[in-house]
Parts: C-alpha cells; sequence; structure tokens
C-alpha cells in the first residue's frame, strides 16, 4: 500500500506528464513521510545530464482557497520549511487543482519563503503555470559543477543506500520494452519484507520505494549509471518460484553486460517473463565499495566522523 489517495495520486500522474512532456525523468518517491514526493533528472536530446530538483506535489481545491493579487498562498510548518531550504536538490512546490486542470509552481528558497512567526508561506503566482513553458525556469534551478550534481545523486539514493547498509533485501524490478528503439524501461525499487519460500510458493510482502519510467537501457551496464553505489544479480528465489519460469526455456531478450574497466559480472542476466512486448527482470542490489565509502565520507560530512593522526 502507498502513502497516496486517490487525490494526490491524480496531482503525481499530471505533475510527472508535465515532466515527461519535458523529456526528463520523474522518480515518484514513496519512503519519506516529510519532504518530497518525486525526484527528476533532466535530459537533454534525450540523454541524462546528471542534474535534478525535488518536487513536493499538494493536489486539491483546499490549497487555492487562499488567494491575494493573484497569487495563491501556500502554507507550511517548520519542519517542512526547514527540509525544504536544507535539502541537498533544489526544491519546487506544485499545487494542481483538479476541477479546474490547473497546475503552478514555485521555487523553494530563502527569497521564497517567508516566515509568519508560528509557520511559514509561499506566494506562488497563478501566471506561473507548470507546463512546458516553464521548462528553462525550472531547469536553472538545477545548475551546479559535474562533481556536486554527482554527490547529489547520491544523497537522493541514501534511503535506499541506508536501508541496504542495514541488511535489508533491495530489489529492482525492471520491464523492458523489447521492441522500443528509445530502450525504454519501466523500474521499480522494493523493500522485500518477506519472501519465504514455502512449498515451492512464493510467500512474498514488499513495500514500493520509488518507481519511474526512463529510456536508453539497451544493456545490463545501462543499470550502473542509475545505481552506481550497486551490485546487481538476479533474485534466485523469485525466478525460482515464478509459475511461468523455466530455466530450460528461458524467455527471449536477455540483457547483457557490456564488460569495461570498472565492472566485471556474469552474462547474461535474463528475464523470468517475456509477453512479446515486455521483458520483465527482477534483480537483487547489494552494497558495492562506491556505496560504502559514500557512506563513510558522508559520516563525515556529518561530523560524526573525524580522521585521526597518530604522531610517532
Amino acid at each position: 500500500m502507498t502513502r497516496y489517495n486517490s487525490t494526490e495520486k491524480i496531482g503525481v500522474n499530471s505533475v510527472e506528464a508535465v515532466f515527461l512532456d519535458f523529456g526528463w525523468i520523474p522518480r515518484t518517491v514513496f519512503q519519506t513521510d516529510v519532504g518530497i514526493d518525486m525526484t527528476v533528472e533532466i535530459c537533454r536530446e534525450g540523454n541524462p545530464v546528471g542534474k535534478f530538483i525535488g518536487v513536493q506535489i499538494k493536489t486539491g481545491d483546499s490549497y487555492f482557497k487562499e488567494k491575494t493579487n493573484n497569487a495563491i498562498i501556500f502554507r507550511t510548518d517548520k519542519t517542512h520549511a526547514d527540509y525544504w531550504l536544507n535539502y541537498s536538490l533544489p526544491i519546487i512546490i506544485v499545487l494542481h487543482h483538479i476541477d479546474e486542470n490547473l497546475t503552478i509552481w514555485q521555487a523553494v528558497n530563502r527569497q521564497t519563503v517567508v516566515s509568519t512567526g508560528k509557520s511559514f508561506k509561499f506566494s506562488i503566482p497563478l501566471t506561473n503555470k507548470f507546463d512546458i513553458n516553464s521548462k528553462v525556469k525550472i531547469e536553472k534551478l538545477a545548475e551546479g559543477s559535474p562533481l556536486l550534481n554527482k554527490i547529489q545523486r547520491l544523497i537522493i539514493d541514501k534511503p535506499i543506500i541506508d536501508k541496504l547498509n542495514s541488511g535489508h533485501k533491495i530489489v529492482l524490478e525492471l520491464g523492458r520494452w523489447v521492441n522500443k528503439l528509445s530502450g525504454r524501461a519501466d523500474i521499480k525499487i522494493y523493500q522485500v519484507i518477506s519472501d519465504e519460500n514455502i512449498d515451492e510458493n512464493i510467500k512474498l510482502k514488499q513495500v514500493l520505494l520509488e518507481e519511474y519510467s526512463t529510456y536508453g537501457v539497451y544493456s545490463y551496464q545501462s543499470l550502473f549509471y542509475f545505481y552506481p553505489w550497486a551490485d546487481i544479480k538476479i533474485d534466485q528465489i523469485f525466478y525460482e518460484n515464478f509459475k511461468d519460469y523455466d530455466e530450460d526455456e528461458e524467455p527471449g531478450y536477455k540483457l547483457v553486460f557490456i564488460e569495461d574497466q570498472f565492472h566485471n559480472y556474469q552474462l547474461p542476466i535474463i528475464p523470468y517473463h517475456n509477453n512479446g512486448e515486455i521483458s520483465y527482470f527482477r534483480l537483487v542490489l547489494t552494497l558495492n565499495d562506491y556505496g560504502k565509502v559514500f557512506l563513510d565520507f558522508f559520516e563525515y560530512l556529518e561530523g560524526k566522523k573525524q580522521l585521526k593522526i597518530k604522531f610517532d
């Protein structure tokens, strides 16, 4: 079960559709109760550029009731305001009115956040519509050095990396569109609560952490662009218990790996199901050395770990 009700989901879908019109990659986030609903990776000419923004989405006419000077006043508490202002990514607030099919947005920064003493408020102009015409302005919010962008990307994934580091089983469900020249793939990340093997049937309990669609997934190696902190292998327990899977008659379309200087894995990864249009893979993520070093470095950044130098 997700934390979205139907109204919220309508808003999320509407905002996602606009980002897809931009040609960008929106990821719906499920694992946080405070903060953001979506992270979005900016693309140019169909290629991800490693720049991101975070998005908080509010849906319903109740968010449009307080109006002044052709703007909507959006109010929030100190917890949310502090979270957004100190987040590693630039954040935008998006309000969606279902009945009027109106979507407006505002950037979160020290200039747009106003303290009222007890809470905080934003003024969101009604002319600041969230549509294709806002693409350039939103993209400018994500400007930064390539090094900073890579660090931001790791911070986005830190909740999942923390779960791996704590011993939780994290799996990647990949639906690869076989006949799409764009390399389209649908990705979902789950935390597995239980996948016990009982009487040759799999007893599966899992929690959805994030989901998104992307392009350019032509090989196994493509996954390392999205998750450089993880090693990847098939979910053997799931494959063995999937009713349609027969290792002697493997489904079509194997996700191959192109060896390079950084990785050396067995080839290929096979789907557990192929319906002729989509090949489905279920892969287990494990924390690799990149992920472990990042967690160690993050503790240093937070001041929890310092280098101790001994003198003889």
